[in-house]
Formats: structure tokens, C-alpha cells, sequence
């Protein structure tokens, strides 16, 4: 509905990537931004593409999903950060 700023683009080889980002929604799914945005046709709508969490984490999380150590990683949302467990 507008332009946005694109702050980060992925190459991934031998990855599915709609499988990827199925991972990263899975993953990140609580820290969804929660707001509904009323389009130019009155239509709502409720945007899921964005995450309430640090860049640095999304990234790190991206390299743990490829490289399988994603299990070792859970999400610690109050600190905003991967703990290993």
C-alpha cells in the first residue's frame, strides 16, 4: 500500500526458500507485529510479514535454519535474543 525500505535480501542455495520462510514465521511467530492497517479500499488487513525482533537475531536465525543448529537456539522474547540451550 506504500513504499517500504528494504533492509536485508537473502541468496540461499540448496534451501527451499518458501520453506525457509516458513521456518522463520514458525520460528518468530509471537513476535508478529500486531497491528491492522486500513487500506485505500476501507479493507483491513493485518500484515505478517513483520517481526518485533532485532535484525542481528533474524539474521543468526537464518544461519542456524540452514546450517541445522536452529534446535540448539530457542527464542528468548523478553531479552530479544537466542539462548543456547
Amino acid at each position: 500500500m506504500t513504499e517500504v525500505q528494504i533492509v536485508a535480501a537473502y541468496e540461499v542455495y540448496n534451501v527451499n526458500p518458501h520453506k525457509l520462510e516458513q521456518l522463520i514465521h514458525q520460528f518468530f511467530g509471537k513476535n508478529c507485529l500486531d497491528i491492522d492497517i486500513i487500506g485505500n479500499n476501507g479493507k483491513i488487513h493485518r500484515p505478517r510479514e513483520w517481526f518485533i525482533t532485532p535484525l542481528g537475531v533474524i539474521e543468526k536465525v537464518i544461519e542456524f535454519i540452514i546450517n541445522g543448529q536452529i534446535i540448539h537456539y530457542p527464542y528468548d522474547e523478553k531479552n530479544e535474543q537466542l539462548v543456547r540451550n
